[in-house]
């Protein structure tokens, strides 16, 4: 949630060590004293949007959307890690309350790996007894939708958090049946004063993720 005309970011993820250079230096001890500078780089799920609103109800967004991640087998190399950027950035324009989406990337891929006893693993017919294949297939699917909401009163602001407050209770009740935990702790809006007009809102089902909010990237 922002103001209109004031860029709002939201950041999940980690700072991971990037090295940049290193060097080493022989003091008149004959000592080496090397050193390595490194930088860091934000890794994970950032969105970045400015919004603009219009009297007739349109809603003009510039929107920055980045989904990154290590490659773990990249951890160890010397000259740092690998990571993998999706990136979406495009300004659109849709009604208040329309849903639109920014793009989407499917990627499928497979790999083959084989693991052997050296010299044994090469012998002909008798080699596939010192050999290991292995195959992996991964597939990912990468689509973004937004759906803005203009929230112009104070009753809006209360509907919208009272209505995110009961979407995690439901979340929290259908994670506390999954481990029989009836009686676990829940949500509680106590930072929210209690308004009667308001319509209850009923619990989400085990999988309902398919509300986009007032902003969602998938």
């Amino acid at each position: 949630m922002t103001l209109d005309n004031q860029e709002a970011q939201i950041m999940i993820g980690q700072d991971v060590p990037i090295v940049t250079g290193s060097y080493s230096s022989t003091g008149s001890s004959a000592t080496v004293t090397p050193f390595q500078t490194f930088d860091r780089r934000k890794v994970g799920l950032s969105l970045r949007i400015l919004p603009q609103v219009s009297e007739g109800g349109m809603v003009r967004m510039k929107i920055i959307q980045e989904a990154s991640s290590v490659v773990p087998s990249s951890l160890g190399n010397a000259s740092g890690p690998t990571i993998n950027t999706r990136t979406i950035e495009t300004a659109v324009q849709v009604q208040d309350g329309g849903l639109i989406v920014l793009g989407g990337l499917l990627q499928d891929s497979l790999n083959d790996g084989e693991n052997k006893v050296p010299a044994l693993g090469d012998v002909p017919v008798i080699g596939a007894l010192f050999r290991h294949t292995s195959k992996s297939r991964s597939k990912t699917s990468l689509l973004v939708f937004i759906r803005p909401k203009t929230l112009r009163s104070a009753q809006d602001d209360a509907t919208l958090s009272m209505d995110r407050y009961s979407y995690i209770q439901g979340l929290q009740k259908v994670t506390n049946e999954r481990a029989k935990q009836e009686n676990g702790p829940l949500m509680t809006p106590s930072g929210l004063k209690a308004n009667s007009s308001l319509s209850p809102v009923p619990a989400p089902a085990a999988s309902a993720t398919d509300d986009p909010g007032v902003a969602e990237a998938r």
